[in-house]
């Protein structure tokens, strides 16, 4: 398509015509014990040779990586007492009630890689110990290992750090008639080191009641998107006016505690909620003395600024996410599904929580080979707005081969969650067979 040649100038994300071979081993060696392996076979049909010595890398001219989707080894009524579990492995921990977007499922990091939105994860290394108690179930998790979360391949800003050249407040106090130019900023990503003190954990106890099933949740851990923080540094001069800064970015960490319902309300109506209150750590960015001093030097700031510029990418502050929703299967088979939405996943803290109406609907046609859906997200900002909308056309074939046409677009004005995530919008076709 026309501008998708450079990411810069193309507003869909590049799939690179993705193949991908899925397979799964569901199998009971004994009683009480279950080996769970499923991973994905990717391969990449376009290229990424740059040199003519790439083109004898088989790697690079036809790329294939393993995923790991899950893999676990679980043990049931462990030591003899009954509904004792024990699940170890790579492990999905979904926790949350809420279609598609959860404020409390934040166990495993995101997977964004292909922008379809905030509700794909990647499995986490992990031990899950379960209790079933008659109609009480208790959950204690250990996250020994951190794990990031996979971002699109295209460039999208997922901090909070905004403009550098503010952060080094140069229009302010540049010395000559225009500031320093700053041609490229580098973001060097520190994470968490693997020691007993980063160990993540979570707890759950969830009730299934006669009106619906609830659970009390406790996470303590880091974030998976990674936040602006520390010394905003200096990295080179391309010319006497234009210079390459350097912004740190860490994983913040982060305690949630949280509740969630799921039930049927009446008629043909069920519904769900989930409250997440979160408590974030303090990040900031900071332009780093020494290379204010060096601008000084060179002419291009008449002084180093007092106090120092800083930019806060988070405050400490407590805040308050949640979601609710209603879903109804009304005469002709038609879906809907209407929720409420308090807070985004990039929306760290509490000054930045913006509220959302989000619909997704979905009619099956033809005994259900056809499908039809579209979907919905209106960012509620009184200055500003942002929206995701888009929709699929699917054909089930041969009771086992799916057809699928999709595309979604996000965008919005200045100031909007959504507008950041313009780049994210994209269109595929794809063909999936299952046996």
């Amino acid at each position: 398509m026309t501008g998708c040649n450079e990411p810069s100038e193309c507003r869909f994300i590049n799939f690179r015509n993705t193949n991908v071979v899925r397979l799964a081993i569901d199998a009971a060696p004994s009683v009480g014990t279950e080996l769970v392996t499923d991973i994905s076979l990717r391969n990449l049909n376009f290229t990424t040779i740059e040199t003519l010595d790439d083109t004898g890398d088989i790697s690079k001219v036809q790329p294939v990586d393993i995923r790991v989707n899950e893999a676990r080894a679980s043990l049931f009524d462990l030591f003899g007492v009954k509904g004792l579990e024990l699940h170890a492995g790579a492990l999905r921990l979904a926790w949350g009630t809420a279609d598609k977007i959860s404020v409390l499922d934040r166990l495993n990091p995101y997977n964004l890689e292909d922008g379809s939105g905030f509700d794909k994860r990647l499995a986490s290394p992990a031990l899950q110990l379960g209790w079933q108690l008659g109609s009480i179930r208790i959950e204690v998790v250990a996250l020994p290992m951190f794990m990031p979360a996979i971002l699109p391949v295209d460039e999208i800003d997922f901090t909070a750090m905004g403009d550098p050249q503010e952060v080094l407040d140069l229009e302010d106090n540049a010395g000559g008639e225009e500031p320093p130019d700053i041609q490229r900023v580098e973001t060097i990503i520190t994470k968490p080191a693997y020691s007993a003190e980063n160990i993540q954990a979570a707890a759950r106890i969830k009730w299934n009641s006669d009106v619906g099933d609830f659970s009390l949740l406790f996470y303590r851990g880091f974030e998976t998107l990674p936040q602006a923080s520390g010394e905003v540094r200096l990295t080179g001069f391309q010319t006497a006016n234009r210079v390459n800064v350097g912004a740190p970015l860490k994983y913040p960490k982060v305690m949630m505690a949280g509740a969630d319902f799921r039930g049927p309300l009446f008629d043909r109506v069920s519904g769900w909620a989930e409250v997440a209150v979160i408590f974030p750590e303090s990040h900031r960015l900071t332009a780093a003395e020494n290379q204010l001093q060096q601008l000084v030097n060179l002419g291009h700031l008449k002084e180093i600024p007092d106090p120092l510029p800083t930019q806060s990418t988070q405050s400490d502050d407590p805040y308050i996410q949640a979601v609710a929703g209603i879903d109804v299967t009304l005469p002709g088979d038609l879906y809907v599904n209407l929720q409420y939405l308090r807070g985004m996943p990039t929306e760290r803290q509490a000054a930045d929580q913006h509220n959302y109406a989000v619909i997704a609907l979905r009619l099956p046609l033809m005994e259900g080979r056809l499908e039809l859906g579209a979907n919905g997200v209106i960012e509620m900002v009184p200055e500003v707005v942002g929206y995701q909308a888009g929709g699929y056309l699917s054909w089930l074939h041969g009771d086992a081969a799916k057809i699928v046409l999709s595309t979604v677009f996000m965008g919005g004005e200045t100031g909007a969650t959504l507008g950041r995530f313009e780049k994210m919008s994209h269109t595929r076709l794809s063909l999936s067979l299952n046996f």
